[in-house]
């Protein structure tokens, strides 16, 4: 029983990145790559993994097309990302590849000034109190995250 499973999540990695488009579920408004905050607005069995809806991994060979897998930055979670992306999620510093660190389960590159990160991703700037690049919306000025509001349910205010 357990390998059918395993087959049949290799499939549906293999469908989701092999093919020509990088929609999973077309026409759900919760496709493959797509832009998330949350685990629930990415459809099963996809996570919302570095502001991005992926397909969950155990290793290299459940990705496809040269993919890795690594980590979703939730404990014991883990997805699937293009082969250059250095951006990917993170639970311990061991996650993150070279000069990348972990800050707020993303790995994030370095800075001094908004300089260093511009030359990673235009839009990013550099939160110079935690010497880290980032473009997260929500980022306060202690490195967290801001409370903020579900998109689902107005009145749910979801904290750090």
């Amino acid at each position: 029983m357990k390998r059918a499973g395993v087959v049949l999540r290799a499939a549906a990695v293999a469908a989701a990145l092999g093919g020509g488009g990088c929609s999973l579920f077309e026409g759900s408004g919760r496709e493959l790559l797509a832009e998330c905050s949350f685990n629930d607005e990415c459809e099963a069995p996809l996570l919302c993994a570095a502001r991005q809806c992926r397909v969950q991994c155990r290793s290299d060979r459940d990705c496809t097309n040269g993919w890795r897998c690594r980590s979703a930055g939730q404990f014991d979670k883990f997805v699937c990302y293009e082969p250059n992306v250095r951006t990917t999620g993170c639970v311990f510093p061991s996650h993150c590849t070279g000069a990348y660190v972990c800050a707020n389960h993303v790995c994030s590159a370095q800075c001094r000034s908004d300089y260093d990160c511009q030359l990673v991703d235009l839009r990013a700037t550099c939160r110079a109190d935690l010497r880290v690049c980032t473009n997260h919306p929500h980022l306060t000025d202690a490195g967290t995250l801001l409370d903020v509001k579900r998109n689902d349910d107005p009145d749910a205010d979801l904290a750090p």
